[in-house]
C-alpha cells in the first residue's frame, strides 16, 4: 500500500499527469487519500511508512499539489487537503522573544496542548473549512485561526515552504460561499502580501489576471459552450460545484 500510495500521489498534478482532466484528478486524489489514511493509522508499526509521511515528503508533494488548494471546485480542494493532512506537519519556527503579538490568538490552546500548538495548523485548518459543515460557531473558530495564520506570517513563524501554501489556501477559502470567513481570510492574505510580497504577490496576481480574463471573455465563451443547452454534463457539474464552493 505504501508503494502504491507513493506512485499514485506523485502522479496527481505532476507533469506526467498533465493530461488528466479535473474529474480524473479528483477521483485519483480521493483514492490516494483513503490509502494514505490507512498508512497514517498504521505508521507506528511501519518504519518505511514513517519516511513516506515525513515533513520532507510533504514538502515534496506540495510542489505539485499546492495549486489545487486554490482550485475553483470545493470537492477538489477537499480531496487534495485530505491527502496532504496525512503527512507529518512541520513545526512552527521560534517566536520572537518578548513579543506578545506573536503568541496564539484567543481561541488557541495552551498548557497541556503546547506540543500540538507548536505544529503548523495551516493544512488542518484548510481541510476543516473545506470538509466540515459551515456553522456560525465553526466560522468564528476558523476566523480566529485564519487571523492567527496572518500573525504567523508577520512574525516569521511559518517555515518558508508553507507561506505559498497558505496564500493558495486563502484564495481557496475566498471561493467558499460562507461570507463570515471572508474578512479573516482577506486579513490573513493581506499579511501574506505585506510581509512575504515576493512569494505571495505572483500567486495573487495570477489568480486576479485569470479571473479578469474569464470575466471579460466569459460571456461569449459561455454562450458557445452552452449551445446546445447542457443536460447535466461535466461542465454543468463543475459549474454547480464551483457555485456551492463546497
Amino acid at each position: 500500500a505504501q508503494q502504491d500510495a507513493e506512485v499514485s500521489v506523485g502522479g496527481v498534478g505532476s507533469a506526467e499527469g498533465g493530461s488528466l482532466d479535473d474529474g480524473a484528478i479528483l477521483w485519483a486524489a480521493r483514492g490516494v487519500a483513503a490509502v494514505m489514511g490507512a498508512v497514517r493509522r498504521h505508521a507506528m508499526h511501519l518504519p518505511q511508512a514513517q519516511a513516506l509521511l515525513s515533513v520532507a515528503s510533504l514538502e515534496e508533494m506540495l510542489q505539485d499539489l499546492m495549486p489545487f488548494l486554490a482550485h475553483e471546485m470545493g470537492t477538489m480542494r477537499a480531496s487534495v487537503l485530505r491527502v496532504l493532512c496525512c503527512y507529518d506537519q512541520p513545526a512552527l519556527l521560534a517566536a520572537p522573544s518578548n513579543d506578545e503579538a506573536a503568541t496564539p490568538a484567543s481561541g488557541g490552546s495552551t498548557g497541556g496542548a503546547a506540543g500540538k500548538a507548536s505544529r503548523v495548523e495551516v493544512l488542518e485548518l484548510l481541510r476543516a473549512i473545506a470538509c466540515d459543515p459551515c456553522t456560525l460557531e465553526a466560522g468564528r473558530r476558523w476566523s480566529v485561526a485564519l487571523i492567527r495564520q496572518g500573525n504567523h506570517v508577520e512574525y516569521g513563524r511559518l517555515p518558508p515552504f508553507m507561506v505559498p501554501v497558505l496564500a493558495h489556501g486563502l484564495i481557496g477559502v475566498l471561493r467558499v460561499r460562507f461570507s463570515p470567513l471572508w474578512p479573516a481570510a482577506v486579513q490573513a492574505l493581506a499579511a501574506c502580501l505585506q510581509f512575504q510580497t515576493k512569494v505571495c504577490w505572483p500567486i495573487v496576481r495570477d489568480v486576479l489576471t485569470a479571473t479578469q480574463l474569464e470575466f471579460i471573455s466569459g460571456g461569449s465563451r459561455n454562450q458557445q459552450q452552452q449551445q446546445p443547452p447542457s443536460r447535466g454534463g461535466a461542465d454543468s457539474y463543475k459549474s454547480r460545484g464551483a457555485g456551492r464552493g463546497r
